[in-house]
């Protein structure tokens, strides 16, 4: 298989992860229970070395190339096709009208928030999944990993 559709799959199957995660998350009864059940989508994503944007874009700053830059929007564009997938595949299950009761008002809140603090707010998102990210990939031992 070309290393094209090597690295889309590995985007797509990281979106459908972290789509995995945004599920339980919203399904789950406990907000501290479903943030830690969220983290296991991450978890999954370093240990099979799969491509989040978000764990791959705080490096654009050192790689400074071109290639670098395409491969981002590959994997951009494949986080958001294996979203896309998890959400079509979740709309013909039992648990969809769970998770509309959970993502109808927080997409409300979103959509009523302003421009400058949702890309505040995304920014420390992103930076707090690439150290996440990074701190794994830095990591030598199993334990250190794992807690990252």
């Amino acid at each position: 298989m070309n290393s094209f559709v090597t690295k889309l799959i590995k985007a797509m199957l990281a979106g459908m992860m972290i789509a995995a995660g945004c599920i339980v998350y919203s399904v789950c009864a406990s907000r501290l229970l479903g943030a830690f059940l969220f983290s296991f989508g991450l978890f999954t994503i370093c240990n099979h070395g799969l491509d989040l944007y978000t764990g791959k874009v705080g490096y654009l700053a050192i790689e400074r190339s071109g290639s670098y830059a395409a491969g981002l929007l590959l994997t951009l564009a494949g986080n958001l096709i294996g979203t896309f997938l998890s959400a079509l595949l979740v709309s013909v299950s039992r648990i969809y009208p769970s998770v509309c009761e959970f993502v109808i008002p927080a997409a409300a809140a979103k959509n009523a928030d302003s421009f400058t603090s949702l890309l505040a707010l995304s920014f420390f998102c992103g930076v707090l999944m690439f150290v996440g990210v990074d701190t794994f990939k830095q990591s030598g031992d199993p334990v250190s990993r794992t807690l990252a």
